[in-house]
């Protein structure tokens, strides 16, 4: 199961992320935990919902724990 973590997104923003954007995600492996082990933008102009559906959904293919939302 992966975990999203938000809180570099907050600290940044003072909220939690929301809306429509490009969306941009750090993946964590599970036999690495390198801050920048993978980072990758969801496919086109997504709303939050949708980029978050995305990333889990491609976390899980390549294996990610941890997949962190970037400011």
């Amino acid at each position: 199961m992966n975990k999203i973590d938000i809180r570099t997104y907050e600290f940044t923003h003072g909220k939690s992320p929301k809306g429509r954007g490009q969306w941009v995600f750090n993946f964590l492996g599970a036999a690495k935990y390198e801050y920048a082990d993978r980072m990758e933008f969801a496919p086109s102009n997504l709303t939050y919902t949708a980029a978050k559906s995305w990333a889990t959904k491609h976390g899980k293919l390549i294996g990610a724990e941890v997949i962190c939302v970037l400011p």
